[in-house]
């Protein structure tokens, strides 16, 4: 094997491990972009791109029993469909994360995920006007608090 051949065969293998590597990394980073994108969306475009992907993110999770991260996509979509006035869409899928939260044992992530799904249950019914409902779930958080 010549020096040529062996620097590629190097170049090839590095190229591999930083692939690799940024593959991981931009999950996160994903995540990341996101979040950002539905909390500060600069167009229109910007809550249905991140809807789409918490969505994806949200199916490989429960697929992979990642419950945890389901939650945490299951949380972001409730809060974009708000957002887009898809109110009993947002329900459901706060719903659907409290759940998924029955499933996992006990510890601050899940007492912390409940508050925060049960005040999110407030805020949408206070947005419908129904503040009996509303006062119902923040009270659930504030008991859990």
């Amino acid at each position: 094997m010549n020096s040529r051949t062996l620097f590629f065969c190097l170049l090839y293998c590095f190229y591999g491990l930083l692939v690799h590597s940024a593959t991981a990394q931009q999950v996160g980073d994903s995540t990341a972009y996101y979040y950002n994108k539905f909390i500060k969306p600069t167009n229109d475009s910007d809550l249905a791109r991140a809807y789409l992907y918490f969505e994806k993110s949200m199916l490989e999770n429960i697929e992979n029993k990642n419950f945890a991260k389901a939650v945490y996509d299951l949380r972001s979509i409730s809060e974009i469909q708000n957002r887009l006035g898809l109110f009993n869409e947002s329900e459901k899928s706060a719903v659907e994360a409290l759940e998924l939260l029955e499933q996992m044992k006990d510890d601050d992530f899940v007492l912390n995920s409940k508050i925060g799904l049960y005040n999110q249950l407030g805020m949408l019914y206070g947005e419908q006007e129904n503040f009996l409902k509303a006062l119902e779930y923040y009270d659930y958080a504030m008991k859990r608090a």
